[in-house]
């Protein structure tokens, strides 16, 4: 969560300075500038959810394949310790 925050105060910094920049030379309108970062930031905040889902979906998906490894683990020492019982 932190991180996440500190990218997007990094992220609006730069963006701001961009947008100022454009002010200063007359390129856009001050109107216009907060309007831009306005989009900008909208738009940095659904890539950084998309990214966030993505990890998210890939971090279940090796948890999934852990569990999976580990109860294949723990069948294949019960077997032995079966078959060991036995003899």
């Amino acid at each position: 969560m932190q991180i996440g925050l500190g990218a997007y105060v990094k992220t609006r910094k730069e963006i701001e300075g961009v947008v100022s920049e454009l002010i200063k030379k007359n390129t856009v309108s001050k109107k216009e500038g907060k309007k831009m970062i306005a989009r900008m930031l909208a738009q940095s905040k659904k890539i950084e959810k998309k990214a966030e889902e993505q990890v998210r979906r890939s971090l279940l998906s090796a948890v999934k394949t852990l569990k999976s490894i580990a109860k294949k683990d723990l069948d294949l020492l019960e077997k032995k310790l079966t078959g060991a019982k036995r003899k």
